[in-house]
């Protein structure tokens, strides 16, 4: 097999849809709209075809794990790459990772979106290090009325929701391109305080082309006519994620909760029957994993993580970087 590489940006408009048909048709458990060439433009991909199809897809986001000190890449590769057979799927990490290293890249990690260890032959798998324990993320039937959805939901969850509709606070599209600058203005003020490293550009870019191709909307909550918030929703086969959400406080609600219940509302119309809150950890008490608990839904978990050094020494200057940085944090707090 021979895998083509080519940047995103210079996909044509067929090919892009050849490829979205292709990520479209897999199964709901392992696709989300990040590996989309369109929502990462930026990015480049590598693609197998035989018979005219394809058979194997990722995409290749390229990190800097020392920042601003670009000299060293690292290739992180999300949910893929994607491919039914494995004996086709290592083959075609095993040429990707050669012409990575060809061009100096560090290490290639990647996050597989398996729920369990597939059974490879003997040594296939020898060349990757398992990296944690592996992550979860929260999903949600949606194959129920908005009635029974609803009594799913955690009390105080309820009380939010009735509380915010009680407030006048009402969730709509937006309506022109200063609804659409607004909402990014709160994102930023919350990307700030959780450091998403995404530029405003970028945000509206992607949030544009959501609306644009059908493939996702952005609610916005308003509260006598002033914003409080909004989500981000992306539509990939029959599963709706929940790409962001930022929301700013008020006193007497919450427009949180009601967001994502009419979320839910927009998933069912767009003809998804999952949705898919994004990371979570169970057995949270506070915080983005609490929130995301109070709706139901059910925990997936995915395996570990892996990664296969592609040049030792600029990984090693990688892990002592991590170490130095994690020392100086321990002396911060201290």
């Amino acid at each position: 097999m021979q895998l083509e590489f080519i940047p995103c940006g210079a996909i044509s408009a067929d090919a892009s849809k050849e490829i979205e048909a292709f990520l479209d048709s897999r199964s709901s458990s392992d696709i989300d709209i990040f590996q989309y060439p369109r929502w990462s433009p930026e990015n480049r991909c590598a693609i197998y075809r035989s018979g005219g199809q394809i058979r194997w897809f990722t995409l290749i986001p390229t990190v800097y794990p020392l920042g601003i000190q670009r000299w060293i890449r690292a290739a992180h590769l999300g949910r893929g790459p994607f491919c039914d057979e494995l004996g086709m799927w290592q083959e075609g990490c095993m040429q990707l990772a050669v012409e990575l290293k060809k061009e100096g890249y560090a290490y290639l990690h990647m996050y597989p979106a398996w729920t369990e260890e597939p059974q490879f032959d003997a040594g296939h798998d020898s060349g990757w290090v398992k990296s944690d324990s592996g992550r979860y993320t929260l999903r949600l039937k949606l194959d129920r009325s908005d009635e029974e959805l609803f009594e799913g939901f955690r009390k105080t969850t309820r009380y939010d929701i009735r509380r915010a509709l009680r407030e006048g606070v009402e969730v709509d599209i937006p309506k022109c391109g200063d609804d659409l600058q607004e909402y990014v203005r709160i994102h930023e003020k919350l990307e700030q305080e959780r450091r998403f490293g995404l530029k405003a550009t970028n945000v509206i870019h992607r949030i544009q082309w959501l609306m644009d191709s059908g493939r996702g909307t952005l609610l916005l909550a308003r509260h006598q006519g002033r914003l409080m918030g909004g989500v981000v929703l992306a539509r990939t086969g029959r599963l709706c994620t929940y790409v962001w959400g930022a929301t700013t406080k008020a006193e007497k609600f919450s427009a949180g909760q009601l967001l994502q219940y009419r979320a839910f509302q927009w998933a069912k119309s767009a003809g998804c029957t999952e949705y898919d809150f994004g990371n979570y950890w169970p057995g949270a008490t506070t915080g983005p994993y609490w929130f995301k608990a109070g709706f139901g839904g059910s925990p997936i978990h995915y395996v570990a993580t892996r990664y296969m050094v592609l040049h030792p020494v600029r990984h090693q200057i990688v892990l002592q970087s991590e170490r130095v940085k994690s020392y100086a944090r321990r002396l911060r707090r201290a």
